[in-house]
């Protein structure tokens, strides 16, 4: 009988953890390669339409950037995402004139119509298998094997350079980004002669950035004017191109989020950049108003916590003890400025210790500065490893306790 495994949260995927026989029938991985080539192949075909298309989305283009560019947003775009995995086809993609002519196809479907339509100008794409993963374990691609992936997205190679992938089932991610799921996979590059293991970047905390500056104008009933302007890149830009694609809902959204922290939030004006575009960065701007965010304590004496939404870091560290790694998502930076600006006859009377703090797995700065009649706080949480080893957890887990605990801190203002 095979030992018993009690689930853990966030644990590594099961093939770390439970005993595992595995057996193929692939000499090597350039074995497998050819066998998917030999799936695709004929499914590679180009017709007139099709050079029709490509020629229109690069008829304006001047570089090969913007071309390639052109035609991926056409991929991901226009080419909706839908799955029909009918017998052989849950391997097999279908013709790459049928899935242009329907307008959708499934994530090999997509890879294999970039290859195509990039081929036609003069870029060399190839397909790439891959294992999908949101919190990705320790792969071990020892034993070439089909039933490793359960992904396929493409990649453009070039002599002398890197591999470059794409997802054709990134709707929100633009060139150059990936979703989650395929950093750091180990990925095999398919090629009619073969092909080999690579293995994709994983993106650091920097590259997955949200950068906010908050504005919070106190009036003499402790009610609240919030301004917040934000700029996001990496997932976190795609997290918000998926999140406020529906332009309508936007305020409703914010009004909600704001609503669950504060009772009688309501939100003014809202601008977002232009979401649907992937070539224009993610940036906004809102405002809202929150009654009595300062708490009065005598009437004199304001209580209020600069850190409007707190990171929460608890819910990663559950456990006092673990048995196995922590496994977390991609590498990822918070970083906000908060400007707490006073009504007159009003001034700091303290605020809490700066507090800065520097690990291999995260980092954390919370400083408060008077700069006139403005309080500036810096607030900075940056996760820096997809992975905690058992024997650095108690340290991680301080860490997460510590920054909850600073981030609900308040600062006080008094009346003279």
């Amino acid at each position: 009988d095979l030992p018993a495994v009690e689930p853990e949260p966030l644990m590594p995927p099961p093939d770390e953890v439970y005993p595992t026989l595995r057996i193929s029938t692939f000499r090597d991985w350039a074995d497998l390669a050819r066998w998917y080539w030999s799936l695709v192949r004929n499914q590679t075909d180009m017709t007139e339409e099709m050079r029709a298309e490509v020629l229109k989305l690069t008829r304006d283009k001047e570089t090969e950037e913007e071309k390639v560019r052109a035609i991926y947003d056409f991929v991901v775009g226009q080419i909706r995402y839908n799955a029909w995995e009918f017998g052989i086809h849950g391997y097999k993609p279908y013709r790459t004139s049928a899935i242009f002519e329907n307008h959708f196809g499934d994530c090999k479907d997509k890879a294999l119509l970039l290859h195509v339509m990039l081929k036609e100008i003069g870029v060399t794409a190839h397909p790439v298998l891959i294992d999908a993963q949101e919190r990705r374990g320790n792969e071990d691609h020892a034993l070439p094997m089909f039933e490793y992936f359960n992904h396929c997205i493409a990649c453009i190679e070039k002599p002398g350079e890197p591999l470059r992938f794409l997802d054709g089932t990134a709707t929100f991610w633009p060139l150059g980004d990936l979703p989650d799921m395929d950093l750091g996979a180990q990925v095999l590059v398919v090629r009619p002669d073969g092909g080999t293991l690579e293995e994709i970047t994983l993106n650091q905390a920097p590259e997955n950035r949200r950068g906010e500056e908050t504005l919070i104008s106190l009036d003499e009933g402790g009610n609240a004017l919030v301004a917040t302007s934000g700029q996001v890149i990496g997932t976190r830009a795609a997290d918000v191109r998926a999140s406020y694609a529906v332009a309508d809902q936007r305020k409703l959204l914010i009004e909600r989020n704001f609503g669950r922290r504060f009772a009688g939030a309501t939100v003014g004006e809202v601008a977002f950049s232009e979401l649907h575009d992937l070539a224009v960065p993610v940036s906004y701007d809102y405002s809202v108003r929150i009654p009595k965010l300062a708490s009065a304590d005598g009437g004199s004496v304001w209580k209020i916590r600069p850190v409007l939404f707190p990171m929460t870091l608890g819910h990663l560290v559950t456990l006092t003890e673990r048995r196995y790694d922590l496994v977390l998502g991609v590498p990822r930076t918070d970083a906000e400025t908060i400007l707490v600006r006073l009504p007159a006859g009003w001034k700091v009377q303290s605020v809490p210790e700066n507090q800065e703090i520097e690990t291999p797995y995260g980092a954390f700065r919370l400083t408060y500065e008077l700069q006139g009649d403005l309080l500036r706080v810096q607030h900075t949480v940056e996760l820096r490893s997809r992975r905690v080893p058992i024997a650095d957890y108690g340290k991680f887990r301080e860490f997460c306790t510590t920054v909850d605990q600073w981030e609900e801190k308040e600062a006080v203002f008094i009346k003279e």
